[in-house]
């Protein structure tokens, strides 16, 4: 897939996995979005390796559990670049605890997970397809 001069939103591109595709994206040519929720110092260094390469980038705060905020992110990348070619569905969240006790393990754990981890692709996602 020719990737030069696409527009690619990674969700969750402060760190992990996230930093390493928008960076890859980035090499092979294409325009970055990265998305954080609360770690705004790392999206900023990343943010800035970016500038480095004078690839086109923009960093947005957003928490894709919510929905208006996954149509927010969406709505800025088109406003700035004027379009949207690539998703990359990458933020997740979870909750370490002990396997032998799944009482800890409690409904406002277990919805907060599921909210980020499941509904947050999707409404990533739908946001986006009128776009892809």
């Amino acid at each position: 897939m020719e990737t030069q001069g696409k527009v690619a939103v990674i969700t969750g591109s402060s760190r992990g996995v996230g930093r390493a595709v928008a960076l890859r994206l980035a090499r092979q040519g294409c325009r970055i979005v990265l998305n954080f929720r609360s770690s705004r110092e790392e999206a900023e260094s990343v943010l800035k390796e970016l500038q480095k390469t004078d690839t086109p980038s923009l960093m947005i705060q957003a928490d894709v559990s919510k929905e208006s905020d996954c149509l927010k992110l969406i709505q800025q990348t088109v406003d700035q670049f004027g379009g949207l070619d690539i998703l990359v569905n990458n933020a997740a969240t979870t909750d370490f605890l002990p396997f032998a006790d799944l009482s800890l393990l409690t409904d406002a754990h277990w919805d907060r997970v599921l909210q980020t981890n499941v509904k947050g692709p999707f409404y990533c996602s739908r946001a986006a397809e009128p776009w892809l």
